[in-house]
C-alpha cells in the first residue's frame, strides 16, 4: 500500500498537481516515517517546502530540511541531491565573505537548475548591493531586470546612471565592441574553472562519506 500511496503522489507530481501529490506525501510519512516510502515521501515534502521558499534568507532553513531527508539513505537521496547541490552552493555564496562571482554563479544555477526565478533576481540583486563596484555588478542588475520585468526599466536606468562606462551598460547601445567579448570570455572561463572545482568537490565529498 506504501508503495502504491507513493507512486500514486510521483504521478500526481509529474502531472502538475502540488497538491495532491503533497497528500500522499504526508499521508506516507505519518503511516510509515522510519520507512524507505516514509524517506521518499519527506524527501519529497522537502523538496516542495524549498519550492515554496519565497526569499533567498529562508535557504538555509529549506537546506537544513533537503539534508534531513537525505539522511534517510535509498531513494530520498536521489530526490533531494540536485537541489542540496544547488541550495548549498547558494547558502555558501550568501555567506558575508564570499566572492561575488561566487554569488552571481549561484544565482545562475537558482534560474536555471532550480526554475525558481524570485530567488534568483533576489540574488543577483544581493551582488550589486554587496559589491556594487564588481565589474559583474551591472551584469547581474541586467540579469535581474530579465527576471523581474516589472522592474526593467528602472533597472536598466539604473544600469546606465550608475556603470556609463561598463561594457555591459555600452552593449546595451550596441557600442561594446571587442570589450564585451574579451570580458564575457574570460567571465566565462572563471566560472567553469568554478564548476570543476565544485565538482571536484562533491567528489571528493563523496569519497569522504564512503
Amino acid at each position: 500500500q506504501l508503495r502504491l500511496l507513493l507512486g500514486d503522489g510521483e504521478r500526481w507530481l509529474r502531472a502538475g498537481d502540488d497538491t495532491l501529490a503533497a497528500r500522499r506525501f504526508v499521508r506516507i510519512a505519518a503511516q510509515a516515517p522510519d520507512s524507505t516510502e516514509g524517506g521518499a515521501a519527506r524527501a519529497y515534502l522537502a523538496v516542495e517546502q524549498l519550492q515554496q521558499v519565497r526569499s533567498i534568507a529562508a535557504l538555509p532553513e529549506a537546506l537544513d530540511s533537503l539534508s534531513v531527508a537525505a539522511r534517510r539513505g535509498g531513494p530520498a537521496v536521489r530526490i533531494v541531491a540536485p537541489y542540496v547541490a544547488v541550495v548549498g552552493r547558494a547558502v555558501d555564496a550568501l555567506q558575508p565573505d564570499a566572492m561575488p562571482l561566487a554569488l552571481f554563479l549561484a544565482a545562475e544555477q537558482l534560474r536555471d537548475s532550480l526554475a525558481t526565478p524570485s530567488l534568483a533576481a533576489q540574488a543577483f540583486a544581493e551582488i550589486a548591493r554587496r559589491a556594487p563596484e564588481s565589474v559583474i555588478a551591472p551584469k547581474a542588475l541586467l540579469a535581474q531586470a530579465v527576471l523581474e520585468p516589472d522592474l526593467a526599466d528602472s533597472l536598466v536606468a539604473l544600469v546606465r546612471t550608475r556603470y556609463p562606462t561598463s561594457v555591459y551598460t555600452l552593449a546595451l547601445s550596441g557600442n561594446a565592441g571587442d570589450a564585451y567579448r574579451v570580458l564575457e570570455d574570460s567571465l566565462q572561463r572563471v566560472i567553469r574553472e568554478e564548476l570543476q572545482q565544485q565538482r571536484r568537490r562533491g567528489r571528493d565529498s563523496r569519497a569522504i562519506r564512503h
